[in-house]
């Protein structure tokens, strides 16, 4: 059994922090002798404390499992943001690990397992991924790796990877980003190299927009493993994006194909067309919730779909 509760502050009734526990009483002695690092909810703490006043925990809800929690969890921090709660939150991790189990594949020529999984990227993974788009496109026009691990640091799930047998193959990175940056990257006028430490922004603030910043698939020279790796990559990737958006106040999504390929997901995906660059060849799309068109999603995640057993 879960708890999903809130941390109030009894002079105004207002909520000031989000959480689950499936001890709510062993988890609020935890949140009231700082035993963790989260600053912000520290400082209110102890300024409640030095009046003489404790926060007081409110059950919102009890569930029955951990993956039902971390997702009204989510819902419980949209609502209170849009009353206009400031939450102290450090950052919630949307992306439960145990949502993407490691998949077992059968590789029919050679007749063995290759096991996948899906998660986000450490900062071990984020060198490997480096590495990767080096090699495809020259360090001249990529993220460094010194800008990776900052924007890591600032937000630890906008990068997720796919491994085959332990090794990086793929990564992908959903970035919730100001919305004055996004527009420059549309354009052209500007690359992700560009973007400013400013303009990351956290998946529990208020109306955030997000761009899909990359979906890269480490080359093999063999056809069917590449776009075995790239179903995969896309149809996680996907799937992520979908429980975003179920979880946070996500206004708008954006994304850019440069490639025909790209282009036909986005717009399978009922993304809009809204800028067109180089007669064509790169064109910017946007869409207001990706769970509006969740037909096309859902039948689409379905052709991706791979021989799966778990």
């Amino acid at each position: 059994m879960y708890f999903i509760y809130a941390l109030t502050d009894p002079r105004t009734d207002t909520v000031a922090y989000v959480g689950i526990t499936n001890n709510a009483y062993e988890r609020f002695k935890q949140h009231t002798s700082y035993r963790d690092k989260n600053g912000k909810k520290h400082a209110w703490i102890q300024q409640l404390q030095q009046e003489k006043v404790m926060p007081a925990m409110k059950i919102l809800e009890v569930v029955e499992d951990e993956k039902t929690a971390i997702e009204r969890e989510g819902y419980w921090m949209r609502y209170y943001m849009r009353q206009g709660a400031q939450l102290t939150n450090i950052q919630f991790h949307p992306v439960e690990p145990r949502t993407y189990k490691p998949i077992r594949k059968t590789v029919p020529s050679g007749g063995f397992s290759i096991r996948f999984s899906f998660s986000p990227s450490t900062i071990n993974d984020l060198w490997a991924e480096f590495t990767l788009n080096r090699s495809l496109h020259g360090e001249e026009y990529i993220v460094s790796h010194k800008q990776l691990l900052e924007y890591h640091e600032l937000n630890g799930t906008i990068f997720m990877n796919l491994k085959e047998e332990g090794r990086v193959v793929a990564y992908s990175s959903l970035m919730p980003l100001e919305e004055d940056a996004i527009r420059p990257l549309l354009l052209d006028e500007i690359r992700e190299r560009d973007i400013p430490l400013t303009a990351i922004r956290q998946w529990t603030d208020p109306r955030i927009s997000v761009y899909i910043a990359s979906i890269t698939v480490k080359p093999t020279g063999n056809l069917l493993t590449d776009r075995e790796r790239g179903l995969l990559i896309i149809r996680h990737t996907l799937k992520w994006a979908l429980s975003m958006d179920r979880q946070f106040d996500v206004k708008n999504w954006y994304g850019i194909g440069a490639t025909k390929e790209g282009q036909r997901v986005f717009e399978r995906l009922g993304f809009t067309e809204i800028i067109s660059l180089y007669g064509g060849e790169r064109k910017a799309y946007y869409i207001d919730d990706v769970k509006k068109p969740v037909r096309l999603i859902n039948h689409l995640l379905q052709e991706m779909r791979p021989d799966e057993a778990e």
